[in-house]
């Protein structure tokens, strides 16, 4: 049996989902084989893409391996980031340019618009939910920045202040913040356990947040990844 983790934005969807993929997804999974996404969206926004372009998936990962869905849609895995933690987050956040910076609770979505982007157009997937942070359900948090090379630094800064703590990424202009250790590559680890299955493991992926699932299991990436990603991957 295999089991395929792919990323979803900028891997799988480029510029929306083809029929190829779709109808190689299914053929895959007549073979008897699992397919399903590795991504850093919530549960509930990449289970909106699912349904949007009908892609048959046996599990979803999100929150960069931090929340965990099987094949009957049911929660096997939520990782949380103390209160504690995300105010700290948020200050450091709030020394930069923003467009914005938020959290999920592994399904709804929560954000603070600092300043306007015309490139982001709110969708349902993107009902504001402000008692994530009140009632301490943050399960990841984001941010995008202004300029790109922003993010980065940010990131770096965050890994180095909260080594330990969290696990920070950057992708673009945007950063996700999640609980430390936790990877594609361990959400990915943390199934295949969990369902008791040997099977081979295959990824593909193109940004920061794929590296680690891609070296781990000799994994694939774009023309289009990153630089760092196009190194690392046994396939491109």
């Amino acid at each position: 049996m295999i089991f395929f983790a792919s990323d979803y934005d900028g891997t799988l969807n480029r510029n929306g989902v083809s029929a190829e993929d779709i109808q190689a997804i299914i053929d895959f999974r007549n073979q008897g084989h699992l397919f399903g996404m590795a991504t850093g969206r919530s549960i509930a926004s990449v289970r909106a893409e699912i349904d949007k372009f009908a892609i048959p998936v046996d599990f979803i990962i999100g929150n960069n391996g931090g929340a965990i869905q099987n094949c009957m849609g049911e929660t096997v895995l939520l990782h949380k980031i103390p209160s504690e933690l995300t105010e700290k987050v948020i200050r450091h956040l709030m020394t930069y340019d923003l467009f914005m910076y938020g959290a999920n609770d592994g399904f709804n979505i929560c954000f603070k618009q600092i300043r306007l982007n015309p490139d982001f157009v709110p969708t349902t997937r993107f009902m504001n939910d402000e008692k994530i942070f009140d009632e301490n359900r943050v399960a990841v948090m984001f941010a995008f920045f202004v300029n790109e090379c922003d993010a980065k630094k940010c990131v770096q800064e965050l890994n180095v202040l909260f080594d330990g703590e969290l696990s920070c990424y950057s992708n673009k202009g945007y950063i996700d913040i999640g609980t430390y250790g936790i990877t594609k590559k361990s959400g990915i680890d943390y199934l295949v356990n969990h369902l008791e299955i040997d099977a081979e493991i295959h990824v593909i992926g193109d940004e920061y947040n794929d590296l680690p699932m891609i070296e781990g299991f000799g994994g694939y990436t774009l023309d289009s990844g990153t630089t760092e990603a196009k190194g690392m991957a046994s396939r491109i």
